[in-house]
């Protein structure tokens, strides 16, 4: 971009080209600072719109427009998972009917994605040919979308490039990141104006600055401080020479940072970036000096009393797909009580982000139902190889002694975690409520990247964590532990409550745990209405429903449900008819009796072996995963055994007649 364009005035929407016209739309102003971008081929009025996170106020923009007949609304499309991007895309669909029925195109892990191109594979909206990038580190499912006509060119990078900056490495490494900007993005026509998914731009030069005082620093800073918004005003070309992350090969910016390898470079700057990002000047000599007289005359006994630093990594109980890691700083207060400080990283200065509290099995246990629900177990994490206590200035091999020794007592306790800043959204002060989080508890729920990550920093291995701690006895919680969500409910010889059926279900002849299962499927998709207590689902997501019921439709059968659940064509689905629907599929399975009896007596015996004790024990499943060489935790075995009977014990193992209703619940028969 030319100097002198540094001057233009700032509009709400802008004109790139004859051909494509994009208009922000700002959301969660003055907080998350959010855009959600509308992409419009003026010829043929086909459009797109770019992470509508926030429908409450996109969706007016879309209306008014559609209603002027301006733009023919063709799909949503996302740049990554992140809520605060992708979490909007349901509630869209079903906040009008000239909405309904979209696709959304975007990474694997957005809400409700229908499609997702492969990597520089794309579509096109009009005359416009759109590319998607893949640029995995913020989220392994980052896309960067690049956008072009015969006349111009833009590219949509939501959390992966900012004006003279870029993401946090939520779920990836510095080499991925290194990748991301100075290959892939680097390698995209330098005269490409950048649409990045926040407005960070005044922050991210601050912090520009401080490592690199050339005069497109410069330069960036001033515009930053004489323009509110400056997406799309900036090019790939000026990001190669403002934005210190894309370069990482400047002598300057090396000597800053100390290292030379590019990747390492990335990698130390983020981590600066991370403790630079708090808002105010720096702290003043005088304040300094009144510090430094105050730590030598009063008295920090309850800081002196830390005796532990934990790293590890804490998920929000709001949203599973949202994790921070998570320095604890712990004192002992009982033998049965332990507090922490935690913080986003072990450096001075850093953010006090929340607090833990951990107490042992015996407290625990005396706590109301209610109350148990809010604590988490620590297990997984332990045994896992997850939870450290980093100690860089002893030998692995030694300290990882102690650290089993002291992790011991840790893998029976419970935590209560409230975090108030929610630094993995990149707020700059902490924002709204206290967020309750929980831990991990099984593999397929880690961010493996950002495990990673964390590993080279500290110079240790989780893998190899994980197996010097296998002589740490299991721990198996209690079944509150961990929001209620982690295993079924335990008990003694005794199977599952009988659920009473409501008069829907008496009308549709099917039990009430078979209708609370419709609801349960019917919730993972369902958006609030009024009139509607359940809610309603985008018409759309009728198959996905039903396939979490395990009764997946014949396509000629979909067909014929749409049209009964959706006549109209409003573009959603209401309870009621869902759930007749479902009771026919489920009818229709249970048919043939005898044919069914005699699969499932034959299914029993391949698990059993013909074994006499007449059911499938801990023991059946590990051979099981042995033979299929199949790598399966302790842990997931338990909790398959527990859901399968009901939560009555895993020393009671599933009889045949449990075994059946899991097959049913698989869709084996429809």
């Amino acid at each position: 971009m030319p100097e002198q364009s540094l001057t233009l005035n700032q509009t709400a929407s802008r004109t790139l080209t004859r051909t494509m016209h994009i208009q922000s739309i700002p959301m969660w102003t003055g907080s998350s600072d959010n855009y959600a971008y509308l992409v419009v081929d003026d010829k043929s009025k086909d459009a797109v719109i770019i992470d509508p996170a926030n429908p409450d106020e996109v969706a007016p923009v879309l209306k008014e427009q559609i209603k002027d007949g301006k733009i023919n609304l063709t799909a949503i499309v996302n740049t990554h998972h992140h809520w605060d991007h992708s979490g909007g895309n349901k509630k869209l669909l079903g906040f009008s009917s000239e909405f309904g029925g979209k696709p959304i195109i975007g990474g694997k892990d957005c809400e409700g994605v229908t499609q997702t191109p492969k990597n520089g594979e794309g579509f096109k909206i009009g005359d416009i040919s759109v590319k998607a990038l893949y640029t995995p580190c913020h989220t392994e499912d980052s896309i960067c979308w690049l956008m072009e006509d015969s006349t111009g060119r833009a590219i949509f990078t939501g959390d992966t490039l900012f004006h003279g900056g870029c993401g946090r490495f939520f779920e990836g490494t510095a080499e991925e990141m290194h990748i991301a900007l100075n290959k892939t993005l680097a390698a995209v026509p330098d005269d490409t104006k950048v649409y990045p998914g926040h407005e960070y731009t005044k922050a991210n030069v601050k912090f520009g600055i401080s490592v690199l005082q050339s005069e497109a620093v410069k330069n960036l800073q001033a515009f930053a401080e004489k323009n509110k918004e400056t997406q799309g005003r900036f090019t790939i070309a000026d990001e190669k020479k403002h934005n210190v992350f894309m370069r990482v090969d400047d002598p300057e910016i090396q000597k800053a940072t100390g290292k030379t390898d590019p990747v390492a470079v990335m990698a130390k700057l983020r981590e600066m970036k991370n403790n630079f990002n708090v808002p105010g000047p720096p702290i003043s000599t005088k304040d300094t000096l009144l510090e430094t007289g105050a730590s030598t005359t009063q008295s920090f006994e309850p800081i002196k009393g830390i005796c532990a630093h934990l790293n590890a990594f804490h998920v929000y109980a709001s949203d599973t797909t949202r994790s921070v890691e998570a320095n604890h700083y712990c004192v002992h207060l009982s033998g049965d009580v332990r507090q922490c400080l935690i913080y986003d990283a072990p450096t001075n200065p850093a953010r006090l982000i929340g607090v833990e509290y951990m107490i042992t099995p015996r407290l625990y246990n005396e706590l109301d139902a209610e109350e148990r629900k809010l604590w988490h177990s620590h297990d997984y994490e332990v045994r896992s190889g997850m939870l450290i206590l980093p100690n860089p200035h002893v030998p692995n091999a030694i300290w990882e002694v102690a650290e089993t020794e002291e992790l011991k007592e840790v893998v029976s306790l419970y935590g209560k975690t409230y975090h108030f800043w929610q630094v993995d959204r990149g707020d700059m002060l902490p924002l709204g409520k206290p967020e309750l989080m929980m831990s991990f508890t099984r593999d397929e729920q880690v961010p493996w990247g950002k495990v990673k990550e964390r590993d080279e920093r500290f110079g240790v291995e989780t893998s190899s964590k994980k197996e010097v701690r296998k002589g740490i006895e299991a721990f198996e919680p209690h079944q509150d532990a961990d929001g209620s969500k982690r295993r079924a409910p335990s008990g003694p010889e005794q199977g599952p409550p009988k659920v009473r059926q409501s008069k829907l279900a008496k009308e549709h002849n099917i039990t009430g745990t078979e209708e609370n299962e419709i609801r349960e499927a019917f919730s993972l998709f369902s958006e609030k209405r009024k009139g509607e207590k359940e809610g309603v689902i985008p018409t759309g997501d009728v198959r996905r429903a039903m396939i979490a019921l395990g009764i997946l439709p014949e396509k000629s059968e979909l067909e014929e449900f749409i049209s009964i659940l959706d006549p109209y064509r409003q573009g959603f689905v209401e309870y009621e008819p869902f759930v007749g629907i479902c009771a026919l599929k489920i009818h229709a399975r249970t048919r043939n009796s005898d044919t069914h009896t005699q699969e499932v007596n034959e299914a029993f015996a391949l698990f059993t072996k013909g074994a006499g004790d007449g059911k499938i024990t801990l023991a059946t499943l590990k051979r099981i995963a042995n033979d299929l060489k199949e790598e399966v935790g302790g842990d997931l075995l338990r909790d398959m055994i527990l859901e399968a009977n009901g939560g009555a014990g895993v020393g009671k193992g599933v009889e045949k007649d449990e075994f059946e209703e899991v097959l049913r619940r698989a869709g084996v028969w429809r």
